[in-house]
């Protein structure tokens, strides 16, 4: 579709030269056909054109990015799987890179290296992994802020298991 515009262009020109020369009626003709087949192709995105060149609204990203430079230390880490390169610019916070998914990524999670945030996408039709309910059952992980698509969790490398509720064992 974004070669449509030039080749038809160039069909244009081609047109052009053939019809120089010819009858008025058949480079009218001619005319009319390529503005009919350029409207053709212009309209389906017409929106797209009519809307600002920059989109001036926030992201959730850049939300979660403001959330993260007031309510954590600079030296905090951010694990993140997806939008990794979005979080690095917005916050300045140091990020470590996550596998996309599958039993890669669970692994890493079960031996990040050290305290820190991880960002985890609420699931979607990209994003599946990490499961937010693999992420709540394990002991090292805790809700730390909830935004519309994704959840911050605390990372805490020594956390303790829950209590469970036997004496001396």
């Amino acid at each position: 579709m974004p070669l449509a515009p030039p080749l038809f262009l160039l069909a244009g020109i081609g047109l052009s030269v053939l019809l120089r020369g010819r009858q008025t009626a058949t480079r009218v003709a001619g005319t009319v056909l390529l503005v009919g087949v350029l409207a053709y192709t212009f309209l389906p995105v017409r929106q797209r054109f009519e809307s600002p060149f920059v989109d001036g609204e926030v992201s959730e990203e850049m939300q979660v990015s403001d959330f993260l430079n007031h309510s954590v230390p600079p030296a905090t880490v951010l694990y993140s799987n997806f939008n990794y390169p979005v979080f690095a610019y917005y916050t300045n916070l140091r990020v470590h890179r996550l596998s996309e998914s599958g039993p890669v990524l669970y692994d890493a999670l079960n031996r990040l290296p050290g305290d820190g945030i991880l960002i985890a996408y609420r699931e979607n039709d990209a994003i599946a992994d990490p499961r937010l309910e693999w992420l709540d059952s394990n002991p090292h992980f805790r809700r730390f802020q909830e935004f519309p698509s994704l959840v911050l969790y605390e990372y805490r490398a020594n956390a303790l298991p829950p209590f469970s509720g036997r004496n001396g064992s």
